[in-house]
């Protein structure tokens, strides 16, 4: 453990004492050596020039032990579902998961409505006409978070099931129009 620093040393001190600094620092004029004011329990004394100072040794700023309790590890039981990673790592990747949802919502920009709302009304998305590099950047990736989404939604789906829906019960489902790049269930 390193060195106790000099205001900790004085800081406790002080507190076990239950006084200020100010109180302790008018008793400095009646010592003028470290020893002597140690002798009579005074943390400060006056130096040959009249300046007040601390009455501390080196031994006393040396290490020093704590009696802080050892921290307990907490210890992972094999019941319930697992250590969470598994979890984790679904929904960093599903489309589908609150997360990625609120991370697609975030890159609309504002004003607008989001393109997959549009879609499953049956509405025609409009032009959408933003200002500048990084609002069509924004809009792009928004986008492609939507096609993506729409093809994850469309892993729950067979491809006969699919091919049995009209293009407006796709677009009320949220699934792609096309089965262009599309991973069916098995």
């Amino acid at each position: 453990m390193a060195k106790e620093t000099l205001q900790k040393y004085l800081n406790r001190m002080l507190k076990s004492k239950g006084k200020s600094a100010t109180e302790e620092k008018k008793k400095a004029k009646k010592y003028s050596s470290i020893s002597a004011a140690k002798k009579a329990g005074s943390l400060y004394y006056t130096n040959k020039d009249g300046k007040v100072m601390a009455a501390v040794f080196a031994e006393d700023l040396k290490d020093r032990t704590t009696t802080k309790p050892p921290v307990k590890k907490q210890v992972q039981t094999s019941s319930g579902r697992g250590s969470g990673s598994a979890e984790v790592n679904k929904r960093r990747t599903d489309i589908e998961s609150p997360t990625s949802s609120a991370r697609r919502g975030a890159q609309v920009k504002e004003g607008y409505t989001d393109i997959a709302d549009m879609k499953a009304a049956g509405s025609r998305v409009p032009g959408l006409e933003p200002k500048g590099r990084a609002a069509k950047a924004k809009i792009k990736s928004a986008l492609k978070g939507d096609k993506a989404a729409e093809r994850s939604r469309a892993k729950r789906y067979t491809k006969p099931q699919w091919k049995a829906m009209s293009p407006t019960e796709r677009i009320k489902l949220g699934l792609p129009r096309r089965s262009l790049g599309v991973q069916f269930k098995n």
